[in-house]
């Protein structure tokens, strides 16, 4: 019975490795770099209102205030402030992944071919994959 169950999880596993990926590398890059700018927005908006509620907090006049207030206030301030430094390189990463969809692009190019020996170029199209290399 274990043997069996082992042979059916590397079946499982074969299956699974061997598929073919049939997305859209333009497509892929693209929902790539949108869902990393939403996430990128939500850590800004998420450091901005934590740090602005540390500040508001620990520069009001909390003379009702206990220690354990006061330290909420300056975890929120300093969390805050690693949430806002956390979302640059996710911004930067979605702007490179907006390039790389950019520079994928699909066609159909034209090849002309001699056909059966003769003379005459007959004209196909063939599927194909511009990558665009651009330097600084």
């Amino acid at each position: 019975m274990v043997k069996l169950a082992i042979v059916f999880l590397c079946l499982l596993f074969t299956l699974n490795s061997y598929c073919q990926n049939t997305t859209n590398p333009y497509e892929f890059y693209k929902q790539k770099s949108k869902r990393q700018f939403t996430a990128g927005t939500i850590l800004c908006g998420t450091g901005l209102v934590m740090t602005g509620v540390g500040i508001v907090s620990i520069s009001g006049n909390c003379n009702s205030c206990n220690s354990d207030q006061e330290d909420l206030f300056d975890s929120l301030f300093f969390t805050g402030i690693v949430a806002l430094i956390a979302s640059v390189p996710v911004f930067i990463s979605a702007s490179a992944n907006k390039r790389k969809a950019a520079e994928l692009s699909f066609a159909y190019k034209i090849v002309y071919i001699p056909k059966n020996g003769s003379h005459a170029l007959h004209r196909y199209t063939v599927p194909s994959l511009s990558i665009t290399i651009c330097f600084p």
